[in-house]
């Protein structure tokens, strides 16, 4: 259950990152659209989970971009494909949130790279989450 509510979190935060910003969507049609696109339904998933983190990570998006940059090496911001900027940033706020273990958190942040993303970029995302890990835990 937490599996695909992830999933639709990361669906609603890129649209609300990249999305139209001509026609913005409230949560509820963003949520909607998504369900309806990944043939899911409201029962087979975790909506406080998804309500709790997508308002906390749009609440503190930038701050959570800026750890994003402060761990990217050899990278400017804008090399960093879209997917992979949306993955790390909800990686980061699970990490900082400490109710789920490290490598749960980094486990399905590469989970969604497969999916959503490049075969460079798991490589990428392992290493930039490595790295706020390693400072958390310093």
């Amino acid at each position: 259950m937490r599996k695909q509510s992830r999933e639709v979190v990361f669906k609603m935060l890129f649209s609300y990152n990249f999305g139209q910003k001509d026609e913005p969507q409230t949560y509820d049609e963003m949520l909607d659209v998504i369900l309806q696109d990944l043939g899911l339904d409201k029962q087979q998933l975790d909506l406080e989970y998804i309500n709790t983190t997508f308002n906390a990570v749009v609440k503190n998006l930038d701050a959570l971009k800026d750890i994003v940059y402060s761990n990217v090496t050899g990278y400017t911001s804008s090399r960093i494909f879209n997917a992979d900027l949306i993955i790390l940033v909800l990686a980061i706020y699970e990490l900082k949130q400490k109710s789920i273990d490290n490598k749960i958190v980094i486990s399905e942040a590469l989970k969604l790279a497969k999916k959503y993303s490049t075969e460079k970029s798991i490589k990428f995302i392992n290493g930039v989450l490595s790295a706020v890990v390693k400072e958390k835990n310093e």
